[in-house]
């Protein structure tokens, strides 16, 4: 939980843990001061519109104590009083960096599936309702091929 003057007040165990830092170590800190250097400019952005708007969702690099990227998505709230002033704010953090290490598996598998499919020695295609959605380069040339001999065939 942070205070109005965006100081962090509050911090659950599960934080401390994914962070590898005691509850003590970051009362009076500011979150930013967690943030990896790539990610200032967005946490910039999104703490700014804690004023703004009451609640918020994104997804943010952390560092932790050991220096290591902790991905984390930041489900964001804003308390304010009766007239409108920011109380505090506190957020649900999730780490997500397991997800963002399967996202880039993911990534990286189609990419090679991918090049194997389109350099096979023979034609592939993926087709849907009575047509072609993807054909690999080996079947476009087979077909540019028949398509030209069926223009230039004299006709039976």
């Amino acid at each position: 939980m942070m205070n109005a003057s965006r100081e962090i007040v509050e911090v659950n165990d599960a934080l401390c843990r994914m962070l590898g830092l005691a509850r003590e170590d970051m009362l009076g800190l500011k979150p930013g001061d967690f943030v990896d250097e790539a990610n200032r400019e967005i946490f910039a952005f999104q703490t700014a519109r804690i004023d703004e708007t009451l609640h918020r969702i994104y997804d943010i690099t952390l560092k932790s104590k050991s220096g290591e990227d902790v991905h984390t998505r930041f489900n964001a709230t804003s308390v304010c009083d009766a007239a409108g002033n920011l109380r505090h704010s506190f957020a649900f953090i999730t780490d997500v960096s397991e997800l963002r290490r399967v996202e880039s598996e993911l990534r990286r598998s189609l990419s090679e599936q991918g090049i194997i499919l389109e350099n096979a020695g023979f034609g592939i295609a993926l087709s849907g309702k009575q047509k072609f959605l993807w054909v690999n380069r080996q079947l476009e040339e087979l077909l540019a091929m028949r398509a030209a001999r069926c223009k230039t065939a004299p006709p039976p």
